[in-house]
């Protein structure tokens, strides 16, 4: 397919899937990601209280809408969710 040839697909060996999964399940990445996922649930809360055009919350909506989407699979990713 042309787009392949374009951008190459790219795939983790089976130790690389494990060195992942162990790095993404530390205690303390996992710590630092609710972190920011509370500051961006924060940001999204308050976003009616900002002095901002109607289209620009909207467009600030969707962007901390998909942040915290990415959060929410990141942190949904453990040991037990990628067979070994």
């Amino acid at each position: 397919m042309l787009i392949d040839q374009i951008i190459p697909p790219e795939s983790l060996l089976p130790h690389e899937e494990i060195l992942l999964l162990e790095k993404i399940n530390d205690p303390l990445i996992r710590k630092y990601l609710r972190i920011l996922g509370v500051s961006d649930s924060k940001e999204l809360l308050t976003l009616g209280t900002l002095d901002m055009s109607d289209r620009d919350i909207a467009n600030r909506h969707h962007f901390l809408s998909g942040k915290l989407a990415v959060l929410a699979t990141l942190l949904s990713i453990t040991p037990s969710s990628k067979e070994h």
